[in-house]
């Protein structure tokens, strides 16, 4: 019952995201509560913790290049997402991150390709990036 509520949380960020191109606080922070309970059921808060500072540092450190591009790259609700799927995760190792960032970056490539041929949308335009990291957090948690 907890893993549909916790999809249910998963496709409303991913949907609200996708629609309005933002991502609401009020769904990291069901993410994250969902996280701390969980490790504090298996006694793993050191992980989960540990996994929501890991977790977002490749996001953080694209967003923190926007200054010098002078363009928005990602929004800073990305980043927590992040944080709070790593809360979920929970860190094991930094072979699961780097695994989680190439497949998000694969999937991303993948999906920005398909709607600027198929839907002729320009480069510039703006993609939601929050159901892309989603999908991958679902492809790769166990």
């Amino acid at each position: 019952m907890e893993i549909l509520l916790l999809y249910a949380v998963l496709i409303f960020i991913a949907y609200y995201d996708y629609k309005e191109k933002i991502i609401l606080d009020s769904g990291i922070l069901l993410l994250l509560i969902y996280g701390i309970i969980k490790s504090i059921n298996t006694n793993q808060l050191e992980n989960a913790f540990l996994g929501a500072c890991t977790y977002p540092i490749g996001l953080l450190l694209i967003y923190s290049t926007e200054d010098y591009f002078k363009k928005q790259l990602i929004g800073f609700g990305d980043v927590k997402l992040m944080m709070a799927l790593g809360a979920i995760a929970k860190y094991k190792n930094i072979y699961n991150i780097v695994m989680f960032y190439q497949l998000l970056f694969i999937i991303s490539g993948l999906y920005s390709i398909m709607i600027i041929i198929f839907f002729k949308k320009k480069k510039s335009e703006y993609i939601a990036f929050g159901p892309l990291i989603i999908l991958t957090f679902v492809l790769l948690w166990r």
